[in-house]
């Protein structure tokens, strides 16, 4: 995520540069935790004890609208993606922490020998199990 390019659409759509907003864009920027809400709204409250959980909330769904986010759902809650770039996510049942996978498909295609004739708008990749510290710790390695 880029805060530059974000600042310059809120600009563009008519939106104010708020201490809020840069908070929170200052909180995703280059953090690869995927981190719920919760976890933004604690990060930014460290600086700015006074931010509602509501405005946190507020901007984190500007910005998957925006599209300069992923909203993640895994374990039933959402978590929070700013990093660009072709990938998948690992989350690990155990521990509930998401990883990133390097993973590319061309853009709009399906893998060759698949369904064809379908027009392919976005593509998630996630994988679900146990990652190797929770494997270590129940003894599946």
């Amino acid at each position: 995520m880029d805060i530059r390019r974000v600042l310059e659409e809120y600009r563009v759509r008519g939106g104010k540069v708020t201490p809020q907003r840069m908070a929170v864009l200052e909180v995703l920027e280059g953090n690869r935790s995927h981190p719920s809400a919760a976890d933004v709204v604690a990060r930014v409250r460290e600086r700015h004890p006074y931010i509602s959980q509501a405005t946190v909330y507020r901007i984190l769904s500007e910005l998957v609208e925006m599209g300069h986010i992923e909203a993640l759902e895994f374990g039933g809650a959402t978590r929070f993606d700013p990093y660009g770039g072709d990938h998948a996510h690992f989350y690990c049942r155990s521990c509930a922490r998401v990883f990133d996978v390097p993973w590319h498909l061309s853009p709009g295609t399906l893998p060759a020998g698949t369904l064809e004739g379908f027009a392919v708008e976005e593509t998630k990749v996630s994988f679900l199990g146990l990652c190797p510290d929770c494997s270590s710790a129940k003894g599946e390695t």
